[in-house]
């Protein structure tokens, strides 16, 4: 007949000699028999390997899952926390100190600021870690009103100390005053005195890269507050955040009616909202200090330094790099790579897999580089490891996470995917990626649709609409019929 091949993996023996966990001497002859067993999904007796046979007789263990929260349980659970607020406004006289405090609940309440504030009932030692939590979140929130200008200190909102006086000679004079302006770091404020300053100010501004203004070379290191002029609603103003607004102009809307805009100009780093890099070293650094020796949770730091988690992980277009925080190094398998000295002397598995670190170095060298580069080239590399040898032994799964760092889960996957698709090494498309390419062909052919039928409408003249108007109607409401 044909050729045993087990319903579930696929595997050519009903009990594999040659792999690792068979008898030791490997001198039977004796000829096992397939396993008889139900598909769980079809129903049907299909012939299975031993090692199949013995995973499908294996009863698991039944997860306990925990009952989910309800809104009662949240509901008590905020009404604590904003009585432990309230009870840390009165240590420290701040009302803004009343959202100090751990708000995370999955299964169970953290409390972990709670906790640490409390200090196990001692009355003097909690008064102190209330004060120095305090601390933290005063000097946090002075350091995230700082902004940050490349190649000069950064400014804040705080007071003018200076003001210059720009007269109203021409142009050319104002031109020469901004060059004196940019040369000194010093200026807070500038006032002007006419309308006509205001204008020449401005236009002088846009004749320059607005970013120029406010970056390069000697350009202002302190952005002043506002512009002051004689003339009220139509003053120029400088806002602490770097903008520029300028004088009122008259644009006319699509309907027709006009409305007054007051043009305004981009100056600075991020336009002004850059965080400074002294508030950047503050919370990566009190960050540290909060999670592993305090033991506080990420919402908790969070709330104490003043930051989300879009400062940690979004994508800086200001810079070239991806985001402020790396992946953490303390859980990350990649930083816990051991040397290939070390995977010589480690025995991985019956088959000593790691001794390929000795013949194979730049090898396992040039896998575990190109693992490091990113998920989807990591399943390439994992899928090579796991090619078998002369169809009878691959590398085992101790052995490729040594190398490449990659989680167990992963292996089985990639290798699930493999049998699935006879040796395919090429990781699938993500799940999302389908999603939406099947989204836009469906847009598409929707499309190709109404563009026919409007067209054969039109040739006949059975409508007199135009296309967008038959699109809106017909398309959108009767979609169905195509």
């Amino acid at each position: 007949g044909e050729p045993f091949s087990c319903h579930l993996c696929r595997s050519p023996y009903v009990i594999n000699r040659w792999s690792k966990h068979a008898y030791k001497d490997r001198r039977s002859k004796h000829n096992p028999t397939p396993k008889t067993k139900l598909d769980p999904k079809t129903g049907k007796e299909v012939y299975v390997c031993n090692a199949c046979c013995v995973t499908l007789e294996r009863r698991r263990k039944k997860k306990k899952s925990r009952p989910a929260p309800t809104a009662e349980d949240k509901q008590r659970h905020l009404d604590q926390c904003e009585a432990f607020g309230r009870e840390f406004v009165e240590v420290v006289g701040q009302s803004f100190a009343k959202n100090l405090f751990c708000p995370s609940y999955n299964t169970e309440p953290c409390n972990c600021l709670q906790k640490y504030c409390h200090a196990n009932g001692d009355t003097e030692e909690s008064l102190h870690r209330m004060r120095e939590i305090y601390k933290l979140h005063v000097r946090a929130k002075e350091l995230s009103k700082l902004k940050c200008y490349e190649g000069h200190r950064e400014s804040t909102s705080s007071l003018p100390t200076q003001s210059m006086t720009v007269s109203h000679k021409g142009p050319d004079s104002v031109k020469s005053n901004l060059q004196g302006i940019n040369n000194r770091s010093n200026v807070d404020i500038y006032t002007v005195h006419s309308q006509q300053d205001r204008s020449d100010v401005v236009n002088s501004l846009q004749v320059h890269d607005p970013l120029q203004f406010g970056v390069s070379g000697s350009s202002l290191s302190v952005l002043p507050d506002s512009v002051q002029c004689s003339e009220g609603q139509y003053s120029s103003v400088v806002t602490h955040t770097g903008r520029i607004a300028g004088h009122l102009i008259l644009e006319t809307l699509p309907n027709g009616k006009k409305r007054k805009r007051r043009q305004s100009i981009v100056i600075g780093l991020g336009n002004g909202q850059k965080r400074s890099k002294a508030f950047e070293t503050f919370v990566f650094e009190k960050r540290a200090y909060l999670k592993e020796t305090l033991n506080l949770c990420e919402r908790a730091v969070q709330r104490i330094l003043c930051y989300s988690n879009n400062f940690l992980h979004k994508r800086l277009k200001t810079e070239n790099k991806l985001s402020r925080v790396n992946p953490d190094e303390e859980h990350s398998r990649q930083s816990k790579l051991i040397t290939m000295d070390t995977i010589s002397e480690t025995q991985c598995c019956i088959d000593n897999c790691s001794l390929m670190a000795l013949t194979h170095r730049r090898l396992l060298l040039e896998w575990r580089e190109r693992a490091q580069q990113g998920q989807a080239e990591a399943r390439r590399v994992v899928a090579e490891m796991l090619v078998p040898s002369a169809g009878l032994r691959c590398n085992c799964y101790c052995f490729i996470t040594m190398v490449t760092g990659v989680s167990r889960s992963t292996i089985t996957r990639v290798k699930g995917q493999m049998l699935e698709s006879g040796g395919d090494r090429e990781p699938p498309a993500h799940g999302m990626k389908k999603y939406r390419m099947a989204q836009q062909a469906g847009a598409k052919k929707d499309k190709d649709k109404g563009q026919y039928i409007y067209l054969l409408c039109k040739k006949y003249a059975i409508v007199h609409l135009n296309e967008q108007t038959f699109y809106k109607r017909v398309l959108t409401k009767h979609h169905k019929l195509f």
